[in-house]
């Protein structure tokens, strides 16, 4: 599927991420999805306790059920694959961290976009926030 999909890939954001932080209730599935890319500063830190509070304090939005913070492995991300050599061509983005909210729907997420900014840039540890995204959940298995 990969090899006959891939060059049809564009806009490309892609990275090998750790789940360091996580707030909401474990197991809540919500309707909607915001993602956020997050580059790092040069003065970035990996303050866990920053990173907690971060997810802790946009947890608490209203209309958001989880929130989960993930950073990337640059080195890993950027080695030379077999697929990423099948997308020669496409805008790849870096990708430093990605803060993944998810919320009941789409307008309650919207209206909560800035706040969550805000608390991003708020922290100390020197993550900047791009816009964000968001996706609606289409389809969902469940073991």
């Amino acid at each position: 599927w990969t090899k006959k999909n891939a060059y049809a890939f564009k806009n490309l954001t892609r990275g090998a991420c750790r789940c360091v932080s996580t707030s909401g209730p474990k197991n809540a599935y919500g309707g909607t999805m915001m993602t956020i890319r997050l580059l790092r500063s040069q003065s970035f830190s990996e303050d866990s306790e920053q990173l907690n509070q971060l997810t802790t304090d946009v947890a608490e939005l209203r209309g958001v059920i989880t929130a989960t913070l993930a950073l990337c492995d640059t080195e890993i991300t950027s080695t030379e694959t077999a697929e990423r050599k099948l997308r020669k061509g496409t805008a790849e983005e870096p990708l430093d961290g990605v803060l993944m909210i998810e919320g009941y729907d789409a307008v309650g997420l919207k209206e909560e976009a800035s706040k969550i900014q805000d608390k991003i840039k708020a922290t100390n540890i020197y993550l900047n926030p791009l816009p964000h995204q968001i996706y609606p959940l289409s389809y969902m298995l469940r073991e």
